[in-house]
């Protein structure tokens, strides 16, 4: 199962933490890094000089319409990093996530926030696609994304380094429609509710271990009330489809009877198979 995250929106702290994950560079790398090679440079603004600008500063930057920033927050409700939405008026975003709290590396806060982010472009939004430039090797991002029915696009070159070789990432998309295709398979899946029997021996409590496993998983415990049930479908009484199931078990009870205890016992057990 993965983490529950919410996005809010960012605050001067939050931009303080981001300004000090950023100095480190491999933490840098996994996001916005290798844009000027190997500077931790943030995408949308400086964290450094947002920290100390006017208010009119603060609300040009993260109340950009077609620049969506928010903070990220786990279920704690502690800051763990941010993300963005970058749209690029042709019917598209450009999504970014950065985890900034190294020790929730690989436990699935990266792909809830993405997550939380197409339904934002998908739904909210109503855009036709999302897209994703990563670093082809951030191989743990792009494995991510894969996991997220992405596909590769385009390549492009993000920069030269001094040693005269590039740096290249990879463009990942996603469309609306594979997007409200999956969601809607997803929800098909999920529109029906498993059925658990219990079976006992007389005396056995089965009837008390049904109602507790429904009262664990939150289903409905259904004992008598379904031969009610039963004989209103059938058009027949309750006691016609009991007398059906004292028969057909009794059936049932003699053929297990002689296969799996001797005959002279077989009477004295018959009472206790349930069919």
């Amino acid at each position: 199962m993965l983490p529950e995250i919410t996005l809010k929106d960012v605050s001067r702290d939050d931009v303080d933490r981001i300004a000090w994950w950023l100095e480190d560079t491999e933490l840098s790398s996994k996001w916005f890094g290798h844009y000027r090679c190997g500077d931790p440079i943030h995408r949308g603004y400086d964290p450094h000089h947002m920290l100390e600008a006017p208010q009119s500063e603060w609300q040009h930057v993260f109340g950009d319409s077609s620049r969506l920033i928010y903070s990220v927050y786990d279920e704690n409700n502690d800051h763990i990093g941010e993300c963005q939405l970058i749209l690029d008026n042709l019917g598209g975003a450009e999504l970014s996530v950065l985890i900034g709290r190294k020790n929730l590396w690989h436990r699935g806060y990266g792909i809830a926030t993405a997550m939380v982010l197409m339904e934002k472009v998908f739904t909210e939004l109503s855009l036709d696609r999302v897209w994703v430039s990563i670093p082809q090797d951030n191989t743990a991002a792009m494995s991510l994304f894969k996991k997220l029915s992405f596909v590769q696009k385009s390549t492009r070159e993000l920069c030269k380094q001094s040693d005269g070789t590039s740096i290249v990432a990879s463009v990942l998309e996603i469309e609306a429609s594979v997007y409200l295709a999956l969601q809607t398979s997803k929800k098909r899946s999920t529109d029906f509710e498993p059925v658990v029997t219990i079976t006992g021996m007389p005396g056995s409590a089965s009837d008390e271990v049904g109602r507790e496993i429904g009262r664990i998983v939150g289903s409905k415990f259904v004992s008598e009330d379904i031969r009610d049930d039963l004989a209103q479908r059938l058009n027949s009484s309750p006691k016609e489809i009991e007398s059906f199931e004292r028969g057909f078990r009794s059936v049932w009870t003699r053929i297990l009877a002689s296969i799996a205890m001797p005959t002279e016992w077989s009477t004295a057990y018959d009472s206790g198979y349930q069919a």
